[in-house]
């Protein structure tokens, strides 16, 4: 099932989000554009009250073995990354980009 979200920031920017996989999802993200200019800004979730026509930027997703070497590779801080372990185990979605 391909659920569709949005995220708005004070700003009023939006995120459009998709769950690629089922799980949990966070209520709160910061904002991709906000904080592409510097700012520290928080995007709260439309809780799925959205048109599910709108075209993804965002996708949740459960990370595969290949996922979890590229973020080995890139997060040098291994207790944050033993927290992304911790929160998928329980039912967790990360959060990216849709390339």
């Amino acid at each position: 099932m391909r659920k569709i979200n949005a995220y708005i920031c004070p700003a009023l920017h939006h995120t459009i989000t998709v769950c690629k996989d089922e799980g949990a999802t966070s209520m709160f993200i910061k904002c991709p554009t906000c904080e592409a200019t510097g700012k520290n800004e928080k995007a709260i979730s439309m809780m799925g009250n959205v048109h599910q026509h709108f075209t993804p930027t965002h996708e949740w997703y459960k990370p595969t073995l290949e996922d979890w070497n590229n973020l080995n590779a890139d997060i040098a801080n291994k207790s944050l990354l033993s927290q992304l372990e911790l929160h998928v185990k329980r039912g967790g979605l990360l959060f990216r980009p849709i390339k």
